[in-house]
């Protein structure tokens, strides 16, 4: 198969005779135009694959013989490693065809045959009619004429990489929110945040169960199990037998649509509201009697960011305060009996329904060097333009229970001024220590900051994007604003 201004595929069958001869014969070819637009080179070679399929399959459909090989040759490593591929996702496009490819043939069964050996390149160029009948489409790569062994021994082993994975716009950027890992008995479980969490080990590392018939049995039998009560009572039974199941939700509530004995449940009833009781009608004293009003939630302006503002919602709490006489002792335990079962069922929901949703990591994902001391950061002040952001050197850290800082103490000005910031308050410059250190580095910073340099004035030697390259640089600070740089000894 081959593509230019046309997808194409060309089939041949070769046959081997007792005495060791073979022949090779055309047996059916095909080109189609390529479209003019809204194609990429890779998915118009992905089409001349799926091409190539589909005149197999006619011929084994017309033909109704069994071949004893049958390999597919393409002059396209890009869609060697789609259709090869087992690590990466694909988008919609690419993702059927590879699927459709894989349906009919295995990855074994494609291999790369050079542009110039590949016949069906003429379909895609102009041949004079006097030549036709000499073309490699009609007579074949003659390579095919060599005998069986041969052509196993050029295919076998051989490998096909994803070309610039990273580059691709059809391939999916992994997006990793449970941290997976392989457990010692070889299945997929979720790392995410909870180790600490006192709950039980399936619980801390439940089994990821992907789309399949599995989960579906897993979700009708949870359903059932819980006397089909619901969806989130459902995925807190899921979550507590230790399974995670991708797209958990959507997957539940069609289990549920789908559900008779669901579907014959009535519906809730709402009787009509009762009058207010007397006590919300008596003109007493001020808190004669006790009430509580919840209302809201309003939509206030938090914070302002560069994009527009950031809101939250607030809720207000009206608490009336009554005095009442309990000396009735069992009334009294009545209502401490009605609070402990209150308490229980709540923590009891928290734990099975809400204290799982926390597994996964939305943000802050990748690890990261730890700030130490002697670091040179800008400190972060939402007031100042980031040119003007102070230049610090870190006195102290504080690292977390997992060997990770998030707190650090910087050194500001002439006067050694201290403060106390997050991590994510600081911008990482450069390892320094206090007096002289020998380094490799680039170092980028503001002209105005660094007047002076070896003694030569700054504006004439800083170059247009104010980065300069040292290598093994002793450079040496003052103490003083920042630390700044007094000296450049290369």
């Amino acid at each position: 198969m081959h593509l230019k201004k046309a997808v194409a595929a060309v089939a041949y069958i070769r046959t081997t005779e007792k005495d060791g001869s073979t022949h090779l014969g055309f047996v059916l070819g095909k080109a189609k135009v390529a479209p003019k637009h809204g194609h990429t080179i890779p998915r118009l070679e992905l089409c001349a694959a799926v091409l190539a399929v589909e005149l197999y399959e006619t011929i084994c459909e017309e033909l109704k013989t069994e071949f004893q090989q049958v390999q597919f040759f393409t002059d396209s490593k890009v869609e060697l490693g789609y259709i090869h591929n087992e690590t990466k996702r694909f988008y919609l496009y690419v993702g059927n065809r590879v699927d459709r490819i894989r349906r009919s043939t295995k990855p074994e069964q494609w291999s790369y045959v050079p542009t110039l050996q590949n016949p069906a390149d003429d379909a895609s160029r102009s041949i004079r009619p006097e030549k036709l009948n000499q073309s490699q489409w009609l007579i074949g790569p003659t390579q095919f004429l060599c005998k069986k062994n041969t052509i196993d021994s050029e295919t076998e082993g051989d490998e096909f990489p994803l070309i610039l994975p990273e580059e691709d716009r059809d391939v999916r950027v992994a997006k990793t929110l449970l941290d997976p890992f392989i457990d010692e008995n070889g299945l997929l479980r979720a790392g995410g945040r909870l180790s600490n969490a006192n709950i039980f080990p399936n619980e801390l590392k439940p089994l990821i169960i992907a789309k399949h018939h599995i989960a579906t049995l897993l979700k009708r039998h949870f359903h059932e199990k819980v006397a089909h009560q619901g969806r989130h009572l459902t995925e807190g039974a899921l979550r507590s037998a230790g399974y995670w199941l991708i797209g958990g939700k959507g997957l539940i509530s069609s289990v549920i649509h789908k559900c008779i004995k669901c579907k014959l449940r009535g519906k809730e009833e709402f009787p009509k509201m009762a009058d207010l009781p007397f006590d919300r009608l008596d003109p007493a004293p001020p808190f004669s009697y006790v009430g509580i009003d919840v209302f809201g939630p309003w939509t206030i302006t938090t914070r302002r960011t560069r994009g527009g503002q950031a809101q939250s919602k607030r809720w207000a709490v009206n608490v009336h305060l009554s005095c009442e006489d309990f000396c009735d002792k069992d009334l009294l335990k009545s209502q401490w009996r009605c609070v402990q079962q209150l308490a229980n069922s709540f923590w009891k929901r928290w734990r099975t329904q809400y204290l799982p949703t926390l597994q996964m990591r939305h943000k802050w994902k990748q690890e990261c060097r730890n700030l130490t001391e002697g670091d040179i950061v800008l400190m972060r002040d939402a007031s100042l333009h980031r040119n003007d952001w102070p230049i610090g050197v870190i006195e102290q850290t504080y690292a977390s229970s997992d060997g990770r800082v998030r707190e650090v103490q910087v050194r500001l000005g002439k006067n050694r001024k201290l403060f106390t910031r997050p991590a994510n308050e600081v911008v990482f410059v450069m390892c320094m220590c206090r007096s002289l250190y020998e380094v490799d580095l680039v170092v980028s910073f503001n002209s105005a900051i660094l007047p002076t340099v070896l003694g030569i004035g700054w504006h004439s030697v800083c170059p247009p994007n104010n980065t300069i390259r040292l290598c093994s640089a002793v450079i040496a600070t003052d103490g003083g604003i920042g630390g700044n740089v007094v000296s450049l000894k290369l």
